[in-house]
């Protein structure tokens, strides 16, 4: 299992790296054709936009394997260590239940892309394509934030059980 989320890992840093590489050669090739008039690129900022949400989306399943999302954590100074365990449990329940509704919910406009046959402006893309990126990456979000939390949870000490 280790081997897989290892490979998985750089699988999703491997497409950032490569959409972000993408990303920068078109928005400078855009701007020296807009300012140069050399050529014309209408497409250029549609491509530059549709790299930028699939990066996002996999970079919050990336950010959740690692554990770096922020949590509200104003009133864990406050609390005694077994009711901060029990907010720290409900606070992965509820992100999870979040973002399985989201993914639910954008799984179903995705398919509607589908039955509609729409097309992105200039590029003539199927919209499907980009409307998949958010069920997709708030899914795996949810089973990342999942695993990292158990993780956690699991190689607690008692020092860090006060810290929670």
């Amino acid at each position: 299992m280790k081997k897989f989320v290892e490979t998985l890992d750089k699988i999703e840093s491997t497409v950032i790296a490569i959409l972000l590489s993408l990303q920068l050669i078109i928005v400078l090739g855009f701007t020296i054709a807009r300012y140069t008039q050399l050529w014309r690129m209408p497409w250029g900022e549609e491509f530059s936009r549709y790299c930028m949400i699939w990066m996002i989306y996999i970079g919050i399943i990336v950010g959740a394997r690692k554990g770096a999302h922020y949590a509200v954590s104003a009133l864990d100074g406050f609390m005694p260590a077994w009711l901060k365990k029990i907010f720290y449990v409900l606070r992965i329940l509820f992100t999870d239940l979040f973002c399985v509704f989201a993914a639910y919910q954008a799984s179903t406009l995705a398919r509607k892309q589908i039955t509609t046959g729409q097309l992105s402006p200039a590029l003539q893309w199927p919209m499907w394509i980009i409307y998949l990126a958010i069920p997709i990456g708030l899914f795996f979000f949810a089973v990342e934030y999942t695993i990292h939390n158990i993780q956690v949870m699991r190689g607690l000490s008692k020092d860090e059980e006060d810290q929670l």
